[in-house]
């Protein structure tokens, strides 16, 4: 899924072609490969101790890396501590404020106008630096947002239902 361009080769032969923006930051209902972070229900009783968890359910989505990469600082204020490397619980609370928080945060994305702008604001994202053009840019920006209101649905869901969120690290 991170490779480098078409024509690219190292010491190890031609690597595989890099995945558009676009596909880097959409949320996916099925189990996917590479990196990337599940967000899965969590069952009655779970604590934020949990150290083991059944990956991969049919009922989880899947953030790519990327996209969460991103997505981060609204998940960190909605929940202080939170770290992508550590699985986190999110009660019913802080998704509430993650709620908010990725609203604001797809605000701010969505304002971002032309693919240079982009680069200025995000320098170290991979996924963002390897957007050539105001169209890549346009495609990817609303990729995001898609997946901010998916991951917003899946949050709205499990709060309606008092039931607590994983956010798992990659695997």
């Amino acid at each position: 899924m991170l490779g480098a361009s078409a024509n690219a080769t190292d010491e190890a032969g031609p690597r595989a072609p890099r995945a558009p923006a676009e596909t880097r930051l959409r949320v996916s209902h099925e189990a996917v490969t590479g990196s990337f972070i599940e967000l899965q229900p969590a069952a009655p009783g779970d604590t934020p101790g949990k150290t083991t968890f059944e990956h991969l359910k049919p009922t989880s989505i899947f953030v790519p890396l990327d996209a969460m990469t991103l997505l981060h600082p609204a998940f960190a204020r909605a929940q202080p501590g939170f770290d992508l490397f550590v699985p986190a619980l999110f009660d019913t609370a802080a998704l509430g404020r993650l709620r908010t928080q990725l609203a604001d945060f797809s605000k701010g994305w969505s304002s971002i106008a032309t693919a240079q702008d982009a680069h200025k604001r995000y320098p170290l994202s991979a996924a963002i630096r390897g957007i050539k053009n105001d169209d890549e840019w346009l495609r990817a920006r609303d990729a995001l947002v898609s997946s901010i209101g998916e991951i917003t649905t899946f949050v709205d869901e499990h709060e309606k239902k008092n039931e607590n969120v994983w956010v798992l690290p990659a695997r």
